[in-house]
């Protein structure tokens, strides 16, 4: 019998193994865990390094099965508009950040939140050129589905009067019929497609910001969504090097399948670190855009249902790009935001596992936001992953009831499909939402109080997390619970953890110690 070269002792571990779901002791050798019980004295040796938990707890490390990975790491070192709470200290952040910013370099970002603001008045052009008049701006909302631009950027990208909404997204225009610099989902690609391309030390700098914030959380393994192929090369090389702190699983856009496929051909480079996960598409907008697509008008905007996304106008594409990635055991994981898009989606699945049979596809709605009572257990039926983001249901708590009045009930239905049957993976979405495991798990267990039937249990929510996170990404078999042969990757918090609901996260930090690959990674022990 091997001898372990670390031992934890006097531990409260969460293993999320379902056969062995609680222990005390958990041994150590090189990246990987020997053993995990009440008593093992037998894997002591005389080098073993014992580390005395003192009853804190050891879960494995978090996974965020949602990401814009870079982005984030960008937001953490651009302008910041989420503490605006009215227009005047949204024009004030944007001022402060010009003052500091080159003139040829452009302001993005943002994250911004008109619901913050006593109005709820969305950005326009004035205000950016008010705060900024010598940059091209363009700060995207918090969820990414919309962006406003000042005149200098409306004015590169040749955005007028008689500019035409694209397919999949709206210019906002004023009542006299000029834009606002509003651009909603597709038509920020318009200002978007001309933004010079970031140097490679600026994406370095992005990239460790990200990786120190994810393991800063208890983050050991991250899924970056709708990833570029220039951007899966770049991780590729760093895979390669060495140079990945934490693992990345990739999903790359929907429609282009046939490029994906070429380069699975050609060959890319996979290990621990780095992989492949599959195809990203959109089936809708967003809720606080108004873009999310409903069976019924949003309360608050009447003759608007929200829009179905450009990846999904052509149906017989989708599904010609559906069969054939299927076709080649690709996953396929759909943002579906509204009820009528889950619908959609779940639709579509069902129609491909008729004719192709079943096998385990693991598919993927992303968010799951708004589902129709008729829809919530086919998840489970279905076996479709519901890849939700619990941040989002606090942060639509505040305002979703004026948008959709009495079908607020159907929001977020975690515990619905839980008890149906269906599989949950929780991540964030960031930097539309703090990348914060702990915040998310607190967040579906509480809820802000907002339809509180459909609240989960600590436990269910650390699954989402960790193993449940593992399977949506077809990694269970080495992460995601922490058994023999499983890497060593975990997270030591404190005790309170196990009163997550009581917990003031503003005032406690709840994690100690992070280990990805048997080594401490942050923080002490």
């Amino acid at each position: 019998m091997p001898s372990v070269e670390t031992l934890f002792i006097n531990g409260h571990i969460l293993t999320q193994n379902f056969r062995n779901p609680t222990a005390s002791q958990l041994g150590l050798r090189g990246k990987k865990i020997v053993a995990v019980g009440t008593d093992l004295s037998m894997y002591r040796a005389q080098a073993t390094q014992i580390i005395d938990l003192d009853g804190a707890v050891l879960t494995p490390g978090f996974m965020d099965v949602h990401t814009h990975f870079p982005e984030g790491g960008q937001q953490l070192l651009s302008v910041d508009l989420r503490a605006a709470f009215s227009k005047s200290e949204f024009i004030q952040i944007l001022a402060d950040a010009a003052r500091t910013t080159p003139i040829d370099r452009w302001i993005t970002g943002g994250h911004w939140d008109q619901q913050q603001f006593p109005d709820k008045a969305m950005p326009s052009k004035e205000w950016l050129d008010q705060a900024a008049p010598d940059h091209i701006v363009f700060v995207n909302r918090h969820d990414g589905h919309s962006a406003v631009a000042n005149s200098k950027a409306l004015q590169l990208a040749g955005i007028t009067a008689g500019t035409p909404d694209v397919p999949g997204g709206v210019i906002v225009k004023d009542k006299h019929g000029n834009p606002t610099g509003l651009l909603k989902d597709a038509a920020m690609n318009l200002v978007y497609r001309l933004q010079p391309p970031e140097s490679e030390e600026h994406k370095r700098q992005y990239l460790n910001a990200a990786m120190d914030e994810a393991l800063k959380q208890g983050i050991t393994s991250i899924n970056d969504m709708s990833v570029d192929f220039d951007r899966l090369r770049w991780y590729e090389g760093l895979a390669k090097a060495g140079e990945l702190r934490v693992r990345i699983r990739v999903y790359t856009p929907f429609l282009r399948w046939p490029d994906l496929k070429r380069e699975l051909e050609k060959g890319i480079y996979q290990d621990e670190w780095f992989q492949v996960g599959g195809l990203k598409g959109f089936s809708d907008g967003s809720l606080g855009s108004s873009t999310a697509l409903m069976f019924d008008d949003f309360n608050n905007e009447p003759g608007n249902c929200g829009l179905i996304d450009r990846d999904f106008e052509d149906l017989t594409k989708v599904r010609e790009i559906l069969w054939d990635a299927d076709a080649h055991n690709i996953q396929v994981a759909i943002h579906a935001i509204g009820d009528k898009a889950n619908r959609l989606v779940l639709d579509l699945f069902a129609e491909l596992y008729e004719s192709r049979g079943k096998r385990d596809r693991r598919y993927r709605i992303e968010h799951a936001q708004h589902i129709h009572p008729d829809d919530q257990s086919r998840f489970g039926d279905q076996r479709v992953i519901a890849s939700v983001q619990p941040y989002h249901c606090v942060d639509d708590s505040r305002w979703a009831g004026a948008i959709l009045g009495d079908r607020t009930s159907q929001a977020f239905p975690y515990r619905s499909i839980h008890k149906s049957g269906g599989r949950l993976a929780m991540g964030s979405d960031w930097p539309v939402a703090p990348m914060n495991a702990i915040l998310g798990m607190q967040a579906a267990i509480l809820r802000n109080n907002w339809i509180p039937e459909e609240r989960l249990d600590l436990g269910t929510a650390l699954h989402a997390y960790t193993e449940g996170a593992a399977f949506a990404e077809f990694s269970d078999h080495y992460k995601g619970h922490l058994s023999p042969g499983m890497l060593a990757d975990m997270v030591v918090l404190k005790r309170e953890f196990l009163n997550l609901a009581e917990v003031d996260l503003k005032t406690t930090d709840l994690i100690t110690a992070v280990f990805s690959n048997g080594k401490l990674v942050h923080g002490e022990i």
